[in-house]
């Protein structure tokens, strides 16, 4: 399973405080709770999740930093931790050097469309949004794209759509992105141990 969050004020060059989160990193403490709902079980790590971070940086490019659980290291429940890890990666890219940024953290620059080309894979994707369809029956090798407290911006909407996602809703309810990726995480979790979902 992986995850894709769209982060839309979160500096691309990894200039901000890890003191002030939410105001100078655009946000960035929502990156970091996403990884960590994402990739984080009590004293273990799912190896089988991933997601990736998507950073708009004007025009069609952008930033993408992606985090693998079966290869991460250092990555802790705590948000500052975390963003210090995405940080790190922004400042690596930011100096020309992509690829790892550390155990299984890596970062590239491109356009969107080839971004999410590459991210999909051929897969199922599914694009949570509250006026989605309502579903909770989800394909275990799949994408779930989110979005952090802006909703996709409309040409964003379009490339999400030419992926092939279905538009899916967890709840009536607007919900947080990392408490949507949790339910999902126990949804996905279910079918693993049952072969099916029963809710």
């Amino acid at each position: 399973r992986h995850f894709l969050l769209f982060c839309h004020n979160v500096p691309e060059d990894g200039e901000f405080s890890l003191n002030d989160l939410p105001g100078s990193g655009g946000r960035v403490d929502i990156a970091a709770r996403c990884a960590a709902a994402a990739l984080l079980l009590s004293h273990g790590i799912r190896r089988n999740s991933s997601i990736s971070l998507l950073l708009p940086m004007g025009g069609e490019m952008v930033r993408v930093v992606s985090i693998s659980g079966r290869d991460v290291k250092y990555l802790n429940p705590d948000e500052r931790s975390t963003a210090a890890l995405i940080r790190n990666a922004l400042v690596r890219a930011e100096r020309g050097e992509y690829g790892i940024a550390s155990p299984g953290i890596e970062v590239t620059d491109s356009t969107m469309e080839e971004a999410l080309i590459s991210i999909s894979d051929r897969r199922s994707v599914y694009y949570l949004k509250e006026d989605g369809r309502k579903s909770t029956d989800f394909e275990k090798n799949s994408i779930f794209v989110l979005s952090d407290s802006i909703d996709l911006f409309k040409e964003e909407e379009r490339h999400v759509i030419r992926m092939g996602a279905r538009k899916v809703s967890l709840s009536n309810r607007s919900m947080h992105a990392d408490h949507c990726i949790s339910i999902i995480n126990w949804l996905l979790d279910l079918r693993s141990e049952n072969g099916s979902i029963s809710i």
